[in-house]
This record gives structure tokens, C-alpha cells and sequence, in this order.
């Protein structure tokens, strides 16, 4: 008789991931996690695990996604996960047992699915002919498949709410969960204006376009590009998604007539939402490498577009933020070079069109150039978002630059940007002050890698030769610069926190804060805390040692006003500049200026509280480092 399996027992953690359990308290596995865990072990037997399903009888759902079933119709997981309708049998069907109850709604399930297939076939072979991206599967035949990938887990999102149907548990008149329908309205309006509630989560229309012979390509309500377009909207802030509202409404609606947005938008935007929806596990950030059928077919149809083979191909602007969303997909993907290929390619056409984009403009002279359109603010879901057509191109190029120099500050790789392009956009910062999100993350990792280059050049000079007067020229600039962008920022994080609609991207302008705090503190601790003999020029001085004592306050005081879920769209680029806060803090209580020495004092506790934070970070996205 063979041994029984299972016999060494294993923790729930180690059943979920499957792999293989020593049966310690914490076991091997758990203890090689990045966040701290415990073991807790349920007793199950061998009869238990074998009892629950004859082999052969789990539904098709189950089967692709490595998920144990019950045999019921429909069974545990497709229930727990909210998704019924879709627990469908190949082989055999599923166990009825003795209740009657059970085999006639299952024969009821049956007849309307065909009824509703065959009519769904018919009207959509007429209406549209795009084709449906079928359900959700993994490809196994990947190149890069983990065969250790944890799949459990995935359905649990799935039912969360602000997503938007019936069938997933939320009321007719949920307008995408709190907030989101007025959002995509254009926030309040006059009171001759009237404004429409959509009577259910499949009528998102933004008032006002009807006008502009806008009418919404029709869509499933119930469609997984609607699920996924809409999770990526919640965090488009994030996620580079700058556009007008109007864009962003006619892609949340799925419109691939073109009127608005090319249909390469918004195949790109569903690529991405896929595997925001994918990663975002109950249990923390869950790494996702491989390729689903659904975003193979969207990549495809994205390259055909690009290419001009599937039919227009977009306008220099599109395809640049296009390449955005790839660049942050291929990101999510932790595939570097597939994010710097496409960052290539994105500054070759930067380079092509850049009289066609407006970016000669930013050559000029400041006399030359004509001063910026005045714009009045409106507080209402625009306020973050591009108004004009010069906005949506610089917010565009910020992106693309942002992600240049977080692959430069984070991974430490070179620059795939020509830097006339940098230099172009560094005279865009000086010489504008856009609320668009894209812009205002552009010009805080800018100011970063400058004063880092500063810092750096610095060190360079011989020793007793002094500093060049071009590079005190720049030092000075850089921390006026600073210093007016970090006032610019305060003011626009008071104006958002009176608009609700806004909410999460308070999130992402707390880490542009963060990183610009980070960019003064590099720059003042080059003289607050030099060491004895490194340099005879420099010199510590007492009121640069209180600056960099403040910006590393205000560091842990906007660190502090992250909620538990922030670190989950949190950016590589905060663990550097917490990095440089918890370094200059030290260096600047090593130094005879320093307060607070010994192991309670402020730079130990500064360090004790980044390195927290820094492992919520790793737990929650890629490319972060241990402190």
C-alpha cells in the first residue's frame, strides 16, 4: 500500500500557492516572503481532499484557472466570485445528486443561455463588427510561464463594488460606485443646466456632446472591456491616463468609431486595465507575467493599428500616449525591455513630429514666445485634466519623460530619450505651470534627477578649486525652482480636496510632493552635512541643516497621510526619495550640527519608520528595494 499523501502538513498560505510545506511554524516558504507572515495549518485529510470532486467533473472556469470545484451547479468558486452565468461544464455534467430543485433551474440556465446566445450573435454580426474578446484564460504556452504563479484569489475582486452591473451585486442606479458617474459628468454645473443621474452603470454620457455629433459605440453591459476600462479610469490619474474628459468618457463607453478617440486608445487603455485587474490581489501585490487571451488579441489589434494594416493609423498625438500606456503596461509586466522599447520608440517620434506636436515652440526665446492663455480654474473633474490641445501634448511628453527617469533613478539603466527632448521639456517647467497630472510628476522627477546630477558634479571638482560660478548659478536656480513648484503644488492640494470626484488623486500629488521635498533635501544636505576633510570647500551651514531637517519632516508628515490601499499605486521613485530622506538625515546627525544622536534620536526613528514603508511598497508593486 503507498504511503498517503500530504503527510507532512501544510500551512493554508503554502495549499494556496502550492508549494511545498515543511510543516514549521513559520515554514521555509513563508519565512522567504517579503512581508512577515504566520503559519496557520487547518487539518484536512487525504479522504477530505479526494471526496470533494471525481476527477474529470470540474467546470471549464475551475479548470483554466487551477481552482478547486464542488461539481454543483454553479459551484462554490463561481459563486463566491460573482460570476454564476459563466460556470459551464465540458465533458460531463455537473453532480445533481437528488435535487430536483438544482437539475431544473439547470435545464431553465440552459435554454435561456441559447436563447441569448443566438440572439446576441445575430444583433452584434450587425451592429458592430469588432470582434469579442472571449473570456478570460491563461496562455500556458508562454515562454516566461511561472509554474508556480498564484492563481487563488484571483475571483475575489472580482465582486468588489465600483465596478458596475446588477449581476455583481451593486444597485440599478450605481453610477460606477461613489462619485464616479458625476466624475465623468463634469462635476456640478449652473443652474439653467440640468443634469441627468444615469439611470443604470451602462449610461455613462457627459452632457453636452450630443452637439459634437458624439454618439457612443454600443457595448455589452456586462462585458469584461466595460469591467476593465472602467478600473483603469478609477485610477487613470496614476496610470498616465492625462486626457480631456470627453476622451476619457468615450473611452470608459468603449467608443470605437473614431470620432473622439482612435480605437488603438482604447484597446490600449483595456490592456492595461486587464492587468491592473489581474494584480490587484486580496492579499497584496501578486506578480503577473504572462499573457491572458484577451490582452494577446488587444496587443495584436494594438499593433495593427500602430501599423496602419487594420486601417487610419492615429495622429502623432495618440500614438504618443498609446506608447505611454504600453510603456506603464510592459511596467506592470516587470518586462524592462519591452518598456524601453517602447520609450524608443516614442522619442524617435517625438523627434519626427515635433513640429506637428508644437514642440518647437518651447525653443524659443521667453521674449519671443506669447504668454500662456490665462485659464480659470473649474473645480470640477477637468480641473486635473488637459483643456487644450498644447496641455494634452506637454502632458503627454511629461509622461514619457517620467518614465525615462524613473528607469534612470530606480534601475539605474541610461537614458533612452534624446536629451534635446529633456532639455525641451525642462524649458516647458520653467516656463508654464499646468494642473495636468502627467506634467506635475514630470517636473518632480525632473527636479530630482537634477539636483542628484548637481549633487553629483559636485563631487567632481578638485579638491580646494571651488565650485564653478555656472554650476552655483544652477544650485540656486534649482532651489528656487523647488521652492516655486512646491508652493504651486500646496495650493492645487487644497483646491482638489474641496472636489470630491478628485479624491484619488490626492494620492499621487502627495508622491510628487514627496519627491520634490526629496530633490530639496539632496540639494541642502550637500552643505549641512559634509564630512570633515572630504572637501575643504565645503562648508556646513547652520540654516541649510534646518531646510533639510524640515524637507525631511515634511517627507514623513506627507508619508504619514498615505492610507493602507495608497501603497498599492504607490511609484518606484518614492523608495528613492525616502532613500535620500532617511541618508541626508543621518549624514546630517553624524555631522556637529546633528540633534537628536543616539538610537532614539530623529534620524533613527526617520530610517526605522521609511524602512516600514518601504516593505508595504514591495508588497504592493515591483521594482522596489529593501532600505
Amino acid at each position: 500500500m503507498k504511503p498517503a499523501k500530504f503527510k507532512t502538513p501544510t500551512c493554508v498560505l503554502c495549499r494556496k500557492r502550492k508549494l511545498r510545506c515543511d510543516g514549521g511554524n513559520p515554514c521555509g516558504p513563508c519565512t522567504r516572503t517579503r512581508t512577515p507572515v504566520v503559519c496557520t495549518y487547518v487539518p484536512k485529510t487525504v479522504g477530505q481532499l479526494r471526496s470533494e470532486l471525481p476527477k474529470g467533473g470540474a467546470c471549464i472556469t475551475c479548470r483554466q484557472r487551477k481552482r478547486r470545484c464542488d461539481g454543483n451547479f454553479p459551484c462554490r468558486t463561481c459563486t463566491q466570485a460573482g460570476r454564476p452565468d459563466e460556470c459551464k461544464y465540458r465533458d460531463k455534467p455537473p453532480s445533481l445528486g437528488k435535487n430536483k430543485q438544482t437539475a431544473s433551474r439547470l435545464h431553465a440556465h440552459d435554454d435561456a443561455h441559447l436563447s441569448s446566445d443566438s440572439a446576441s450573435t445575430s444583433s452584434g454580426s450587425a451592429s458592430s463588427s469588432r470582434p469579442t474578446t472571449p473570456p478570460l484564460r491563461l496562455q500556458t504556452d508562454f515562454h516566461d510561464f511561472n509554474p508556480e504563479l498564484d492563481l487563488q484569489g484571483l475571483d475575489a475582486m472580482f465582486s468588489g463594488q465600483g465596478w458596475g452591473a446588477e449581476e455583481w451585486g451593486m444597485p440599478a442606479d450605481c453610477g460606477f460606485g461613489a462619485g464616479l458617474g458625476m466624475e465623468l459628468g463634469l462635476g456640478s454645473r449652473s443652474g439653467s443646466e440640468s443634469v441627468t443621474t444615469p439611470s443604470s452603470c451602462n449610461d455613462l454620457s457627459l452632457p453636452g456632446l450630443d452637439s459634437l455629433g458624439y454618439v457612443p459605440a454600443p457595448r455589452q453591459p456586462s462585458s469584461e472591456q466595460a469591467i476593465v476600462r472602467t478600473l483603469l479610469l478609477e485610477h487613470c490619474w496614476h496610470y498616465g491616463l492625462n486626457v480631456p474628459v470627453a476622451k476619457l468618457d468615450a473611452i470608459v463607453n468603449g467608443d470605437v468609431s473614431g470620432l473622439l478617440v482612435h480605437p488603438a486608445l482604447v484597446d490600449a487603455s483595456e490592456m492595461l486595465g486587464y492587468i491592473l485587474r489581474y494584480q490587484a490581489h486580496p492579499d497584496g501585490w501578486l506578480s503577473f507575467n504572462t499573457q491572458s487571451a484577451a490582452e494577446l488579441e488587444l496587443d495584436l489589434r494594438i499593433r495593427d493599428a500602430l501599423s496602419g494594416s487594420s486601417g487610419p493609423p492615429p495622429d502623432p498625438l495618440t500614438t504618443l500616449q498609446v506608447y505611454a500606456l504600453l510603456a506603464t503596461y510592459y511596467m506592470q509586466k516587470e518586462d524592462i525591455c519591452g518598456a524601453q522599447e517602447v520609450l524608443a520608440k516614442a522619442g524617435n517620434l517625438l523627434v519626427l513630429h515635433s513640429a506637428t506636436l508644437g514642440l518647437h515652440d518651447s525653443s524659443a526665446s521667453p521674449a519671443s514666445r506669447s504668454p500662456p492663455r490665462e485659464w480659470s480654474p473649474q473645480f470640477d473633474a477637468s480641473y486635473l485634466s488637459p483643456h487644450t490641445h498644447t496641455e494634452e501634448v506637454r502632458a503627454a511628453l511629461a509622461q514619457i519623460v517620467a518614465f525615462d527617469i524613473g528607469a534612470q533613478l530606480v534601475v539605474q539603466l541610461p537614458s533612452s530619450l534624446d536629451p534635446e527632448l529633456v532639455e525641451r521639456f525642462r524649458r516647458m517647467c520653467t516656463a508654464y505651470q499646468d494642473t495636468t497630472t502627467n506634467f506635475l510628476r514630470g517636473k518632480s522627477y525632473l527636479f530630482l534627477l537634477d539636483a542628484r546630477e548637481l549633487v553629483a558634479a559636485w563631487w567632481k571638482f578638485p579638491a580646494g578649486a571651488g565650485a564653478p560660478s555656472a554650476w552655483c548659478k544652477r544650485y540656486r536656480a534649482l532651489i528656487e525652482e523647488v521652492h516655486v513648484h512646491l508652493n504651486f503644488m500646496n495650493a492645487l492640494m487644497l483646491d482638489v480636496s474641496y472636489i470630491p470626484v478628485l479624491g484619488t488623486a490626492l494620492c499621487l500629488l502627495r508622491q510628487c510632493l514627496i519627491v520634490s521635498y526629496a530633490a530639496l533635501a539632496e540639494l541642502h544636505a550637500l552643505f549641512a552635512s559634509a564630512p570633515a576633510g572630504s572637501c575643504p570647500t565645503a562648508q556646513v551651514d547652520a540654516g541649510a541643516a534646518r531646510k533639510l531637517r524640515e524637507a525631511v519632516g515634511e517627507i514623513v508628515r506627507l508619508t504619514q497621510e498615505f492610507a493602507p490601499r495608497d501603497f498599492e499605486f504607490g511609484d518606484p521613485v518614492l523608495n528613492v526619495a525616502w532613500s535620500i530622506a532617511a541618508r541626508t538625515a543621518q549624514a546630517a546627525e553624524a555631522s556637529s550640527l546633528g540633534v537628536g544622536v543616539g538610537a532614539g534620536g530623529f534620524a533613527s526613528q526617520v530610517l526605522l519608520f521609511f524602512k516600514d514603508c518601504s516593505m508595504r511598497l514591495r508588497g504592493c508593486g515591483p521594482y522596489t528595494m529593501q532600505l
